[in-house]
């Protein structure tokens, strides 16, 4: 049980902090996964451990694989690589 509650805290700071980066406030996120924003700050405050067909509507959102999602070491490289393709379209 507490290695779930880890997942979920990990999980939810990569959430937010995509989010944030991105500039999407919690409302517009929430609408686009089709969940209610409580449940959006469960995700991100680890009480409640977002599923994996919410994790494919949020990558297709931000436009990022699940792989760059899940590993945890890629998190800030996978921003700004993402960032850097962006600039030459």
């Amino acid at each position: 049980m507490k290695r779930r509650q880890e997942i979920a805290c990990l999980l939810g700071r990569k959430i937010k902090k995509i989010r944030k980066y991105n500039g999407m406030t919690g409302k517009e996120l929430s609408v686009n996964l089709g969940i209610s924003q409580q449940q959006l700050s469960r995700y991100e405050n680890g009480i409640s451990l977002i599923t994996l067909d919410k994790i494919y509507i949020f990558c297709d959102i931000f436009d990022i694989t699940i792989s760059q999602f899940l590993d945890p070491c890629n998190e800030q490289k996978s921003l700004s690589h993402h960032h850097f393709l962006n600039s030459f379209y």
